[in-house]
């Protein structure tokens, strides 16, 4: 009976210690959204703790129309780049 005792503490700890590292692991990273227009990087000074709110805004700057030009139409792209804090 003692060894399910011990499996039970030990699948405690292991689930304790993976709580721990996921904690960590996300708060050591951010997310930079990246915005450009064709292949020119305008701003990437948005940092997000969230890939969610992150990607709902670089989801509604790339559904923007096209930018009328005198060289054609120019394309609004936006992504989001995982960084380190």
């Amino acid at each position: 009976m003692d060894w399910i005792r011990s499996d039970a503490r030990l699948a405690n700890v292991t689930i304790a210690t993976a709580k721990s590292v996921l904690a960590i692991a996300i708060t050591m990273i951010e997310f930079l959204l990246i915005f450009m227009i064709d292949t020119t990087v305008i701003n990437q000074t948005q940092r997000f703790k969230s890939v969610d709110e992150c990607l709902y805004f670089a989801e509604r700057l790339t559904k923007q129309p096209m930018i009328p030009n005198e060289d054609g139409n120019k394309k609004i792209t936006a992504y989001c780049k995982p960084i380190n804090r």
